[in-house]
């Protein structure tokens, strides 16, 4: 599962930021609810890799592997969870008064 770290040109560093924030556009676009179903797809696939990145979390960190799942996987798994549940509420679109001696 590990991969190689490549170093790339400056350009291509320019490149990749140009597509991430294109990505960024066209992820929200999407309604919450496809956003939530994206988001149970990538936990799904994160709990079947579980193993890999705990071991790899473990190698990496020297924390022992019951660190690695407590410490660092499962906090994530509760992260992808609370996104699918929370999400949609917290995307809703809010009125929010300003007080304008403040601002």
């Amino acid at each position: 599962m590990s991969k190689r770290i490549v170093q790339v040109s400056v350009q291509e560093v320019a490149a990749r930021v140009c597509e991430a924030r294109e990505a960024q556009r066209e992820w929200a676009r999407r309604a919450p609810s496809e956003r939530a179903a994206v988001t149970r797809a990538v936990r799904a696939a994160f709990l079947e890799a579980a193993e890999a990145i705990v071991e790899a979390t473990s190698r990496e960190t020297g924390k022992p592997r019951a660190e690695a799942w407590l410490g660092d996987f499962l906090p994530n798994v509760d992260l992808f969870s609370y996104w699918i549940k929370e999400a949609p509420r917290l995307q809703r679109p809010e009125r929010v008064w300003l007080n304008p001696i403040n601002f």
